[in-house]
Protein backbone atom coordinates (compact mmCIF):
# COMPACT_ATOMS: atom_id res chain seq x y z
CA UNK A 1 0.00 0.00 0.00
CA UNK A 2 1.35 3.41 -1.00
CA UNK A 3 2.01 5.87 1.80
CA UNK A 4 0.27 9.21 1.22
CA UNK A 5 2.72 12.10 1.10
CA UNK A 6 1.43 14.80 3.43
CA UNK A 7 0.51 18.11 1.82
CA UNK A 8 2.82 20.97 2.83
CA UNK A 9 2.73 24.74 2.41
CA UNK A 10 6.20 26.03 3.28
CA UNK A 11 8.35 29.12 2.94
CA UNK A 12 10.69 28.77 -0.03
CA UNK A 13 14.23 27.54 0.73
CA UNK A 14 16.52 30.36 1.76
CA UNK A 15 13.75 32.76 2.73
CA UNK A 16 15.31 35.26 5.21
CA UNK A 17 13.68 34.46 8.52
CA UNK A 18 14.56 37.92 9.80
CA UNK A 19 11.65 39.17 7.71
CA UNK A 20 9.39 37.27 10.12
CA UNK A 21 11.27 38.11 13.28
CA UNK A 22 12.45 34.49 13.58
CA UNK A 23 15.96 33.22 14.25
CA UNK A 24 15.54 29.70 12.91
CA UNK A 25 16.66 28.26 16.25
CA UNK A 26 13.25 27.99 17.92
CA UNK A 27 14.35 30.48 20.56
CA UNK A 28 11.95 33.33 19.84
CA UNK A 29 8.96 31.93 21.79
CA UNK A 30 6.72 32.56 18.78
CA UNK A 31 3.86 30.15 17.92
CA UNK A 32 5.32 29.88 14.40
CA UNK A 33 8.34 28.10 15.93
CA UNK A 34 6.08 25.06 16.10
CA UNK A 35 5.92 25.04 12.29
CA UNK A 36 9.62 24.43 11.72
CA UNK A 37 10.30 21.79 9.05
CA UNK A 38 14.06 21.33 8.79
CA UNK A 39 15.44 24.80 8.06
CA UNK A 40 12.08 26.04 6.80
CA UNK A 41 8.74 27.06 8.27
CA UNK A 42 5.23 26.27 7.13
CA UNK A 43 2.15 24.12 7.45
CA UNK A 44 2.22 20.35 7.19
CA UNK A 45 -1.46 19.54 6.97
CA UNK A 46 -2.46 17.30 9.84
CA UNK A 47 -5.09 15.44 7.82
CA UNK A 48 -5.37 14.90 4.06
CA UNK A 49 -6.94 18.11 2.70
CA UNK A 50 -9.48 18.44 -0.09
CA UNK A 51 -7.89 20.31 -3.00
CA UNK A 52 -10.14 21.90 -5.61
CA UNK A 53 -8.07 22.77 -8.71
CA UNK A 54 -9.18 25.23 -11.37
CA UNK A 55 -7.21 25.85 -14.58
CA UNK A 56 -8.48 27.71 -17.63
CA UNK A 57 -7.70 29.08 -21.07
CA UNK A 58 -9.09 32.38 -22.39
CA UNK A 59 -10.45 32.65 -25.93
CA UNK A 60 -11.81 35.64 -27.82
CA UNK A 61 -14.50 35.16 -30.46
CA UNK A 62 -14.28 36.67 -33.92
CA UNK A 63 -17.78 37.85 -34.77
CA UNK A 64 -18.29 37.02 -38.43
CA UNK A 65 -21.65 38.21 -39.85
CA UNK A 66 -24.06 35.49 -41.05
CA UNK A 67 -21.84 32.72 -39.65
CA UNK A 68 -23.34 29.98 -37.52
CA UNK A 69 -20.02 29.05 -35.91
CA UNK A 70 -17.79 31.82 -34.57
CA UNK A 71 -14.04 31.26 -34.46
CA UNK A 72 -12.45 31.13 -31.02
CA UNK A 73 -9.02 32.79 -30.97
CA UNK A 74 -6.69 31.74 -28.14
CA UNK A 75 -5.51 34.60 -25.93
CA UNK A 76 -3.81 33.06 -22.90
CA UNK A 77 -3.82 30.27 -20.36
CA UNK A 78 -4.43 30.94 -16.70
CA UNK A 79 -2.19 29.08 -14.25
CA UNK A 80 -3.92 26.73 -11.88
CA UNK A 81 -5.65 28.18 -8.86
CA UNK A 82 -6.78 25.94 -6.07
CA UNK A 83 -8.68 25.96 -2.83
CA UNK A 84 -7.40 23.82 0.00
CA UNK A 85 -10.04 22.66 2.47
CA UNK A 86 -8.28 21.47 5.62
CA UNK A 87 -9.04 20.22 9.12
CA UNK A 88 -7.05 20.22 12.37
CA UNK A 89 -7.59 18.86 15.83
CA UNK A 90 -6.06 19.82 19.18
CA UNK A 91 -6.15 16.88 21.57
CA UNK A 92 -2.80 17.62 23.22
CA UNK A 93 -0.86 20.76 24.16
CA UNK A 94 1.53 20.09 21.28
CA UNK A 95 -1.34 19.93 18.78
CA UNK A 96 -2.88 23.08 20.28
CA UNK A 97 0.42 24.94 19.90
CA UNK A 98 0.70 23.74 16.30
CA UNK A 99 -2.84 24.86 15.49
CA UNK A 100 -2.13 28.29 16.96
CA UNK A 101 1.06 28.50 14.90
CA UNK A 102 -0.89 27.67 11.72
CA UNK A 103 -3.49 30.33 12.46
CA UNK A 104 -0.75 32.90 13.05
CA UNK A 105 1.14 31.79 9.93
CA UNK A 106 -1.90 32.25 7.66
CA UNK A 107 -2.44 35.71 9.10
CA UNK A 108 1.13 36.69 8.34
CA UNK A 109 1.28 35.19 4.83
CA UNK A 110 -1.39 37.62 3.62
CA UNK A 111 0.33 40.76 4.94
CA UNK A 112 3.00 42.98 3.37
CA UNK A 113 5.71 44.76 5.31
CA UNK A 114 4.67 48.30 6.08
CA UNK A 115 5.31 51.14 8.52
CA UNK A 116 8.24 53.26 9.64
CA UNK A 117 9.52 50.76 12.29
CA UNK A 118 9.78 47.98 9.68
CA UNK A 119 13.24 47.75 8.04
CA UNK A 120 11.68 45.60 5.28
CA UNK A 121 8.85 48.03 4.49
CA UNK A 122 7.61 47.60 0.95
CA UNK A 123 8.28 43.85 0.82
CA UNK A 124 5.16 41.96 -0.33
CA UNK A 125 3.88 38.78 1.32
CA UNK A 126 6.19 35.80 0.75
CA UNK A 127 5.86 33.36 -2.12
CA UNK A 128 5.39 29.89 -0.64
CA UNK A 129 5.91 26.36 -1.96
CA UNK A 130 3.10 23.84 -2.09
CA UNK A 131 3.92 20.14 -2.18
CA UNK A 132 1.50 17.23 -2.26
CA UNK A 133 1.41 13.67 -3.60
CA UNK A 134 4.45 13.64 -5.89
CA UNK A 135 5.85 15.01 -9.14
CA UNK A 136 2.75 14.75 -11.29
CA UNK A 137 0.53 16.43 -8.70
CA UNK A 138 2.02 19.40 -6.82
CA UNK A 139 5.81 19.49 -6.81
CA UNK A 140 7.38 22.59 -5.19
CA UNK A 141 4.74 24.79 -6.81
CA UNK A 142 5.34 28.49 -5.97
CA UNK A 143 2.11 30.00 -4.74
CA UNK A 144 0.75 33.10 -3.07
CA UNK A 145 -2.03 32.99 -0.49
CA UNK A 146 -4.92 35.12 -1.71
CA UNK A 147 -7.22 34.45 1.22
CA UNK A 148 -7.81 32.17 4.17
CA UNK A 149 -10.91 31.25 6.15
CA UNK A 150 -11.43 29.19 9.28
CA UNK A 151 -14.41 28.62 11.55
CA UNK A 152 -14.00 28.81 15.32
CA UNK A 153 -17.12 26.83 16.06
CA UNK A 154 -19.01 27.59 19.27
CA UNK A 155 -20.05 23.94 19.52
CA UNK A 156 -16.56 22.61 20.31
CA UNK A 157 -14.41 22.96 23.42
CA UNK A 158 -11.43 25.29 23.60
CA UNK A 159 -8.12 24.20 25.09
CA UNK A 160 -5.15 26.08 26.47
CA UNK A 161 -1.89 26.45 24.53
CA UNK A 162 1.59 27.23 25.82
CA UNK A 163 1.09 30.87 24.80
CA UNK A 164 -1.66 31.97 27.23
CA UNK A 165 -4.10 31.55 24.33
CA UNK A 166 -6.90 29.11 23.68
CA UNK A 167 -7.75 27.29 20.47
CA UNK A 168 -10.67 25.03 19.53
CA UNK A 169 -10.27 21.27 19.75
CA UNK A 170 -11.47 21.09 16.12
CA UNK A 171 -10.79 23.64 13.40
CA UNK A 172 -11.59 23.60 9.70
CA UNK A 173 -11.04 26.16 6.99
CA UNK A 174 -9.97 27.03 3.46
CA UNK A 175 -6.91 28.46 1.76
CA UNK A 176 -7.22 30.13 -1.65
CA UNK A 177 -3.84 30.02 -3.38
CA UNK A 178 -2.66 30.96 -6.87
CA UNK A 179 0.42 29.79 -8.77
CA UNK A 180 3.15 32.45 -8.95
CA UNK A 181 5.73 31.61 -11.62
CA UNK A 182 7.94 34.55 -12.61
CA UNK A 183 7.84 35.83 -16.21
CA UNK A 184 11.59 35.15 -16.48
CA UNK A 185 11.19 31.47 -15.60
CA UNK A 186 8.20 31.13 -17.91
CA UNK A 187 10.16 32.58 -20.83
CA UNK A 188 13.37 30.62 -20.26
CA UNK A 189 12.17 27.27 -18.93
CA UNK A 190 8.64 26.53 -20.10
CA UNK A 191 7.98 24.20 -23.01
CA UNK A 192 4.78 22.39 -23.90
CA UNK A 193 6.71 19.19 -24.52
CA UNK A 194 8.39 19.40 -21.12
CA UNK A 195 4.99 19.77 -19.48
CA UNK A 196 3.56 16.86 -21.48
CA UNK A 197 6.37 14.37 -20.78
CA UNK A 198 6.63 15.41 -17.12
CA UNK A 199 10.28 16.54 -17.19
CA UNK A 200 9.23 20.13 -16.52
CA UNK A 201 7.21 19.16 -13.47
CA UNK A 202 10.34 18.04 -11.67
CA UNK A 203 11.70 21.60 -11.66
CA UNK A 204 8.78 22.90 -9.66
CA UNK A 205 6.28 25.59 -10.38
CA UNK A 206 4.78 24.47 -13.66
CA UNK A 207 1.42 22.78 -13.35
Amino acid sequence: MAVIQKAKLLLKPGYPLGHLGLTGTGASANPIDNLKVGSRYGIVFQYTPTINVNGSATYNQIATPHNNYQANIFEMSMPAQFNIAWQMTAQTTEEADYMLGCMHFMRMMTKAHFGEPDPFAGTPPPVLEFNAYGQYQFNAVPVVVRSYTYDMNSEVDFVQTSYATQVPTFLQGFLDVAVQVTPDRTRKEFSFRGLADGSLLGRGGFI
